[in-house]
């Protein structure tokens, strides 16, 4: 409805209300002509139809009768989770603006089938016949909802391919510096390996994390960094176990771009922690806190 032809079809129907032309009698309304998909309607509180007509047995099943009479009520096909945003828009439109509001929700057909479609709320000028009202105009948008489902779920379904191949990929460049490490036994060459090997492992398991979770592009930042810690602990594990590790964590979720970074940022930190801030033979803790800015904002 954005386009310059849904702009023009809906200021044409504006116009049958605000010029007092009988909504019966105008034969070149776009509406009687029943185009697949479209419905228009006038309407009072709580979707009252004063006028309905268009393609609605197409859409909802149900015919022009079934809702000027009242036997079937649009708001009552709206599916119970969206109907509170469709009451909202039509009150924001009748009371609140002048300006066309838009919205997007389901509703259930006379068969059960849910069909999505999206409205356009516009109200009434004062001075025309239907004052008080509401002009809308309802459109079946169901196959380019699934059509945008279908590219969500290969676009998915591609990158976590991509993060799957990355993983397996930094997994063979660790491999390859434990193969060359086991060929070494000069202790700084040793530890560059292990330092190399933790930050591959801190990246490696960013794309792992990513291709297992539900979101492609967004990390569970408190699991990455729980399983992080853990890795480092065991990679340092001979070098003073009376070390031990608390976790305060808030579920954060970043994306791929802010992850990594951090990742290689908390790897450098614990690492070090690890390596210099225990003197030999003796325990200690290490805290690592996640929180969001609001409520660092609030412990300092």
């Amino acid at each position: 409805m954005k386009t310059k032809e849904g702009k023009e079809w809906l200021k044409s129907v504006y116009e049958i209300g605000t010029k007092k032309i009988n909504y019966s009698r105008e034969k070149n309304c776009l509406l009687e002509q029943n185009i697949e998909g479209l419905i228009g309607l006038r309407v009072k509180e709580n979707f009252v139809p004063i006028v309905i007509d268009g393609d609605l047995e197409g859409v909802t099943g149900y015919d022009k009768e079934d809702f000027l009479s009242g036997k079937i009520k649009w708001v009552e096909i709206i599916k119970p989770e969206d109907r509170l945003l469709a009451c909202e828009s039509l009150k924001k439109a009748m009371y609140e603006s002048d300006i066309s509001t838009e919205i997007e929700y389901r509703i259930l057909r006379k068969d059960g089938e849910t069909r999505w479609v999206l409205q356009i709320f516009q109200k009434l000028p004062a001075d025309s016949r239907s004052q008080g009202c509401v002009q809308s105009l309802i459109r079946d948008i169901t196959k380019r909802k699934t059509s945008d489902f279908t590219l969500k779920k290969t676009y998915e379904a591609r990158m976590k391919e991509i993060h799957h191949r990355t993983k397996n990929n930094l997994q063979v460049i660790s491999s390859l510096l434990s193969l060359e490490a086991d060929r070494s036994t000069d202790a700084k060459m040793l530890e560059a390996f292990r330092e190399s090997q933790n930050r591959i492992t801190s990246m490696a398991l960013i794309h792992e994390e990513l291709y297992k979770g539900n979101k492609v592009n967004n990390l569970d930042f408190a699991d990455y960094l729980q399983k992080l810690t853990n890795n480092l602990f065991h990679s340092y594990r001979l070098r003073n176990e009376e070390i031990s590790l608390k976790l305060e964590l808030e579920k954060i979720y970043l994306d791929m771009n802010t992850a990594i970074p951090l990742g290689i940022i908390v790897n450098e930190l614990i690492s070090n922690a690890l390596k210099y801030a225990f003197p030999a033979q003796k325990g200690g803790k290490i805290h690592v806190s996640l929180h969001t800015t609001e409520k660092c904002e609030k412990n300092t």
